[in-house]
């Protein structure tokens, strides 16, 4: 894979190669969950047969039926779990997200994330590394001080948003791609909450990479065609960088709510969850009086 550092699409080729090789790992733990299945339905098999009691009797006919079906089904997931995992739940999220934010493109690009903190600073930028010495001496260097800090700040807001985009991504990739050896373990009772993990699992981070996208989608729709002036006037930068400051902690904090929301409590740091453990405390001392 040949990518250039110099590249604006560096990132978005650096999350391909991070999805190219969680798929190929995937694939290689195929052969390992085929394996499993085998074993582990040999395995129920035996245990249902010694604890039915129909070891050699007529009965131990049904036992051989429902669990070579159930071998069947799980044979068929393992096979089927690239197509299950990411052709239909990620892609599904995915849309949701892109349908949602009424993004325009067909894919958020984790790249044009971070360009787009380059592109709203670039003009502050021509701005300051056309500024001559004796512009600096005439008083201009609070504005100067100011221009620098809003292009630092809007840029590291903007990356650490694609890093978050990012990081999503792959922790569904990786996810998926080491959860296929978790499937077999449905077939024994005592083990299923591996099996189970690793179906909630999927739909948590994807819910997560939903909420992402959308929320994403909105500030790339309204960010990307906007641009600061070389000559905006300091209440207008620190405007824009405030802004984008608001817009980054939506994204950066968003995960950990939608993870509040899907657990069925609130996120720990949330005003509301405060109000209302005290007004719950509250309530139960005046009960107990």
């Amino acid at each position: 894979m040949n990518t250039s550092l110099s590249s604006e699409g560096f990132l978005t080729d650096f999350l391909s190669f991070f999805q190219t090789q969680c798929l190929a790992g995937m694939n290689n733990l195929m052969s390992e969950a085929y394996y499993l299945v085998w074993i582990l339905g040999i395995i129920t098999l035996c245990i249902r047969l010694i604890t039915d009691g129909h070891l050699f009797g007529s009965g131990s006919w049904t036992a051989y039926i429902m669990v070579t079906f159930k071998v069947g089904i799980y044979l068929f997931l393992v096979q089927n779990w690239h197509e299950f995992s990411i052709d239909i739940i990620f892609k599904s999220f995915e849309i949701a997200g892109l349908e949602a934010g009424n993004i325009p493109t067909n894919k958020i690009d984790v790249s044009g994330i971070m360009m787009t903190g380059f592109r709203l600073t670039q003009n502050l930028l021509m701005s300051i590394m056309q500024t001559t010495g004796w512009q600096i001496v005439m008083g201009i260097l609070p504005l100067l001080f100011l221009q620098t800090f809003a292009i630092l700040a809007i840029i590291l807001a903007f990356g650490f948003m694609a890093m978050q985009f990012f990081l999503v991504t792959v922790e569904y990739y990786v996810f998926a791609a080491s959860a296929i050896i978790l499937i077999p373990f449905g077939l024994i009772p005592q083990f299923k909450f591996l099996f189970d993990s690793a179906i909630s699992g999927l739909f948590k981070i994807g819910v997560k990479y939903m909420i992402i996208i959308f929320v994403t989608g909105l500030g790339q729709t309204f960010f990307s065609s906007a641009a600061l002036a070389a000559d905006s006037a300091p209440g207008i930068i620190l405007q824009a960088v405030i802004s984008v400051f608001v817009y980054a902690a939506v994204i950066i904090t968003m995960p950990s709510v939608i993870s509040g929301m899907i657990q069925g409590s609130p996120s720990s740091g949330s005003g509301v969850a405060g109000i209302a453990s005290t007004a719950t405390g509250a309530a139960v001392k005046i009960i107990r009086k």
